[in-house]
């Protein structure tokens, strides 16, 4: 089945896209393994799959859902701690909530290339306050 989105993009493909990530037999038949890491392109995060949901909250700061995974970005904590313990819900609760969501998370500080034992810090990992864009009331 060919989603609306694959065919706009169909005859851009070569000089917009990298679809590196698609699969060879992707139902839209669109070329895979096109403009691979070059910079300046657009790239599908969902690799050719249909994204049910998407949470944005600022940038580099959102969450998709397809139908058998969820993807997620945040960009202030550590990898594992965004796999662990948050979830596409999550997102979903801070955006409509607006209510800031802590992790604690251990981490190893130096100053002055001097090495200190471990920390456990409570940061703030999901926010919905992006100071850089304003929603206006129309």
């Amino acid at each position: 089945m060919k989603y609306k989105l694959h065919v706009d993009i169909a005859r851009d493909v070569d000089s917009w896209f990298d679809t590196s990530e698609y699969p060879k037999d992707h139902q839209s038949g669109i070329k895979s393994g096109v403009n691979k890491k070059v910079i300046v392109m657009f790239k599908d995060k969902a690799c050719g799959k249909q994204i049910q949901e998407f949470i944005g909250l600022r940038s580099k700061l959102y969450s998709f859902k397809l139908a058998d995974d969820e993807h997620k970005k945040c960009k202030v904590v550590k990898k594992n701690v965004v796999r662990k313990s948050i979830t596409h819900d999550d997102y979903k609760k801070c955006l409509f909530t607006r209510e800031e969501q802590l992790r604690k998370m251990n981490v190893i500080r130096s100053h002055m290339h001097d090495i200190y034992n471990t920390e456990e810090v409570n940061k703030v990992t999901l926010s919905a306050d992006d100071d850089k864009r304003i929603i206006m009331e129309d």
